[in-house]
């Protein structure tokens, strides 16, 4: 049996990225997609790399670990595929900043992945499936692009959209980091985290 609990009971407490690992840095001449994530079926890398791997002109670089590690490592064939494997947080952003857009192609039900403000964070839009929990986070055309869940094909044609219109994700870009300062700051995490707090000790 499922245990019903009273949504007005419930909290959304944002992540964060720690701020002190990021530098104003940002590249103008970003034309390549990331990857960065788990290395396992539920987040959707290895049709990600089906479709890159037939599109040649589009360069996409890989970073993360997991049991699909030996698998993925198989594409580093294609030399429009970068395969780097596990890097520290600091040094991962050198990576998304030189990025057109992060592609988080998972295929569960993300509710708030650490990819996705990490994009944020660096001034890079995402391309991210249309699930309940993604809608809430990507404002259509403005910090990312939406593609069907589970259809890689209407994912494939949105990776090609995001290529012709360059100019376009740096404006999207400018807005996914208003957004990082707006919501996914780590004194907001703190203000909510603690709200929360208070709310739970006084009915103690």
């Amino acid at each position: 049996k499922y245990c019903k609990i009273d949504v007005k009971k419930t909290a959304i407490i944002p992540s964060f990225v720690n701020s002190l690992h990021l530098t104003k840095n940002i590249s103008k001449k970003r034309n390549n997609f990331i990857y960065v994530g788990r290395l396992s079926e539920e987040k959707g890398i290895v049709p990600l790399l089906n479709i890159i791997k037939d599109l040649p002109k589009i360069k996409l670089t890989v970073i993360g670990s997991g049991p699909l590690k030996s698998i993925v490592n198989e594409y580093k064939e294609y030399k429009n595929i970068t395969i780097i494997g596990f890097l520290p947080h600091k040094e991962i952003y050198k990576y998304i900043k030189g990025a057109l857009f992060m592609i988080i192609p998972s295929i569960w039900y993300d509710v708030l992945p650490n990819a996705l403000i990490e994009s944020f964070a660096c001034s890079i839009p995402v391309i991210v499936p249309e699930s309940a929990g993604m809608k809430k986070l990507v404002i259509e055309n403005k910090t990312g692009m939406l593609f069907q869940n589970g259809d890689f094909l209407d994912l494939r044609t949105k990776i090609l959209n995001a290529f012709k219109y360059k100019k376009k994700a740096l404006i999207m870009g400018e807005y996914a980091y208003k957004t990082y300062r707006k919501k996914y700051l780590e004194n907001i995490h703190f203000k909510v985290l603690m709200k929360n707090y208070e709310k739970i000790t006084s009915k103690v």
